[in-house]
């Protein structure tokens, strides 16, 4: 559990974050459009935590879903300001 839910790396131990980060790249490639909008709203939720994701949320910038390219690029730049 986390004391801040907009800052995931406040209270969690480094290889739950990894294990989360993975899953929700995993989701990132889903065809399933709310599946991948969720996975990059969390992942940047969880700022520098999800570094590892910078590569599969640039992927989805150009995503045909325009609610899911925005939330990438918005990811992108939480995870980078952190």
């Amino acid at each position: 559990h986390t004391r801040y839910w907009r800052d995931w790396s406040s209270d969690v131990c480094s290889s739950d974050l990894n294990l989360l980060v993975a899953s929700y790249i995993d989701d990132l490639k889903s065809p399933q459009a709310q599946k991948r909008l969720r996975a990059a709203e969390e992942l940047g939720n969880m700022g520098d935590g999800a570094k590892t994701a910078l590569p599969a949320l640039q992927k989805l910038t150009s995503d045909k879903d325009p609610k899911v390219s925005a939330a990438a690029k918005q990811a992108i730049a939480s995870i980078k300001k952190k």
